[in-house]
């Protein structure tokens, strides 16, 4: 053990294999808050106020709040599915401020008087073709809906090496009724130049 000082600064060094500290006032039971051992500080507790860590390999943390800049989780377990994703997806680009309707079709199904309509539905595949002329990344979509309900959609993601395609999905509605049931195609795309065309819909009524 050494002690040195020149006036302007002191220190304290301790040349050990091992270091620690015991309380001497506990003879009964040792407690050592901390031990140095091969260039490693072991500690029973610690409370640190501000702590920055590089790298640290925790077996279990009780955590009261977090901010994660980015996080990889292989496997995720939430409680009682207690959590908030975002569900509406958005254009990245900031100068595309919202999203362009370019179709909107309206078409009806008449379901004849008298028909059998128990346990069955009607069947709408509705399927349309896009380019774009930019030739850059896009996304469009399409819905389904009866009324105010949306009873069926889909979405297609173009890439530069994928500018043209075609989308098709399907909807199935198991509340028909007898007369006209008046259904609304609408496609939506994120971009100007992408056009759409040659929609087709088709109905398929299962009756008895």
């Amino acid at each position: 053990m050494g002690l040195w000082s020149d006036g302007n600064t002191s220190a304290v060094e301790i040349l050990a294999d091992r270091f620690a500290i015991v309380d001497p006032d506990n003879a009964a039971t040792v407690q050592v808050p901390f031990i140095v051992d091969n260039g490693a500080v072991y500690m029973s507790n610690a409370m640190i106020k501000n702590a920055a860590i590089t790298t640290a390999k925790i077996a279990d943390a009780a955590i009261t709040a977090a901010k994660i800049g980015e996080a990889q989780v292989e496997t995720l377990k939430i409680k009682g599915n207690a959590v908030t994703i975002q569900k509406v997806w958005r254009p990245v680009d900031a100068s595309i401020p919202e999203w362009s309707t370019v179709v909107v079709a309206t078409f009806t199904v008449n379901v004849p008087a008298g028909a059998n309509l128990s346990g069955q539905g009607n069947l709408i595949t509705v399927s349309y073709k896009y380019t774009n002329a930019g030739g850059t990344g896009w996304y469009s979509t399409a819905e389904v809906k009866k009324g105010a309900a949306v009873i069926g959609t889909g979405a297609y993601l173009g890439f530069n090496n994928l500018p043209a395609g075609t989308l098709c999905f399907s909807a199935f509605d198991d509340n028909i009724a007898s007369g006209d049931n008046t259904y609304t195609l609408s496609v939506t795309t994120d971009q100007a130049a992408v056009d759409v065309s040659q929609a087709i819909i088709t109905s398929v009524l299962g009756l008895r």
